[in-house]
């Protein structure tokens, strides 16, 4: 189970990220703890970055291609650079990387099945 306050904070970022607004991403990270005010901006952008590529099953409209394996592929290696930067080091709260396990299980899964999936259709009863 997870409280209402974390609930909430995903909540604002998954309003944020599929309004595109990279001001209110950024603000709803910080608050769920993928980074902190002591982050090196350029380490902020990324994640940011990253999110916002992960967004984009929900943003498809009509159905997304799980199968094109490019959108992991350049998580993966936006995440690995900024792991090999020393400026970096950051742990979020441990039901950030819970949850984060959990969409990222859920993105592999539809990738191994070559599922195509519209996304937008599913989200538009919870907007």
């Amino acid at each position: 189970a997870f409280s209402a306050e974390i609930s909430n904070l995903y909540k604002d970022l998954l309003h944020a990220g599929l309004a595109a607004d990279r001001p209110a991403t950024t603000h709803a990270m910080l608050e769920i703890g993928f980074f902190g005010l002591d982050t090196p901006l350029k380490h902020q952008n990324s994640i940011v970055t990253m999110f916002e590529i992960a967004m984009t099953p929900l943003r498809t409209t009509g159905h997304f291609d799980f199968g094109d394996a490019s959108m992991a592929a350049s998580i993966r290696d936006d995440g690995l650079a900024m792991a090999q930067d020393r400026d970096f080091w950051h742990v979020p709260p441990i039901d950030t990387l819970f949850l984060q396990r959990k969409f990222a299980g859920l993105y592999l899964l539809g990738s191994r099945l070559k599922a195509r999936v519209d996304m937008a259709s599913l989200l538009a009863p919870y907007r």
